[in-house]
Order: C-alpha cells, then sequence, then structure tokens
C-alpha cells in the first residue's frame, strides 16, 4: 500500500485531497482504520474510494462518519461523483454504503458496485 502511494505521488504528484486519511476516534485519537482515494478523478470527474476498520472498531458508525466526511471533500474539491465497491458477501460495506446515499448501481461476480453522482 505504501509502495502504490508513493508510486503514485511520483507519477501523478500530490494527491491534494485526494489522498488517504486515517480513521480515529475523538475520544482517545487512537487510530481504528483508514479511508481514502484510489487516486485523483477519472475522465469524468469520479473518484473511487475505499475504507477499512479494525475488527474491534466495526459496527461503531466510524466508517459511516468518515465516508460521510470523505463525500464532503470530493464535493468540495469539485468531483462529479463518488464510486466504491464491496465483496457480495461485505453485507456491512454495503450497508455503510447505502447509508451515506451511496446506491447499489450493479455487481458482478465478487462486487456490489455503489454510486453517488453529486448535483451541481
Amino acid at each position: 500500500m505504501v509502495g502504490g502511494f508513493l508510486r503514485c505521488h511520483a507519477e501523478r504528484g500530490d494527491p491534494g485531497v485526494f489522498r488517504s486519511y486515517g480513521i480515529r476516534c475523538r475520544d482517545d485519537g487512537v487510530t481504528v482504520g483508514g479511508i481514502g482515494f484510489h487516486g485523483p478523478p477519472d475522465e469524468q470527474r469520479f473518484v473511487t474510494v475505499g475504507y477499512g476498520l479494525v475488527p474491534g472498531a466495526r459496527g461503531r458508525g466510524y466508517a459511516r462518519e468518515a465516508l460521510r466526511a470523505v463525500l464532503d471533500l470530493a464535493r468540495e474539491a469539485g468531483a462529479a461523483g463518488v464510486k466504491g465497491d464491496a465483496d457480495l458477501g461485505n453485507v456491512a460495506s454495503q450497508r455503510v454504503m447505502e447509508a451515506v446515499g451511496m446506491p447499489c448501481v450493479g455487481e458482478d461476480e465478487r462486487l456490489r458496485l455503489h454510486r453517488v453522482e453529486f448535483s451541481a
């Protein structure tokens, strides 16, 4: 993951807000996961997001809160929308995306695809 970040940074320059972020608890500052963009917006100005939490932090709303925050960042930075995906069996992640307004827009043999388009 770090190698990919460094290669991307070297090839494309500073990703600005379209980078990775830690997910930390407000009360004690402990990092419980990460969230971020897979790169800058594509030709249609969409960005792809990914996130994960340590098992002990799941089910507490951290992913939902963090995803809302990066959706706001993407909108404010001029992205047209955000895409994400989750394994078919990862119902919790699918629910997180649906809860923040990223409905399922399709699936393949492995993944359920989610997407939100920002209104102009």
